[in-house]
């Protein structure tokens, strides 16, 4: 997984949450990365956030039209 950690030409090693830059060396995430990444994902947990997300990727769309083409209603 790639992650912005502050670092450039930095990887991920999701399973330590640690960063390892081009000279292998173990760097920390800093904590303010893993706090938005995990915003992130929480922001996108209801399978209708991704649904939009997908739509919008394709092109900008209006609230009306993102309410057709999933079959959902407005709140």
């Amino acid at each position: 997984m790639s992650l912005d950690t502050g670092h450039h030409d930095c990887t991920v090693d999701t399973r330590t949450s640690e960063s390892h830059d081009p000279a292998g060396i173990r760097q920390p995430i800093p904590h303010d990365t893993l706090v938005t990444a995990g915003e992130l994902l929480r922001a996108l947990s209801a399978p209708i956030r991704i649904a939009i997300v997908l739509q919008l990727r394709e092109s900008a769309r209006c609230v009306h039209e993102l309410v057709g083409a999933l079959g959902v209603t407005q709140h």
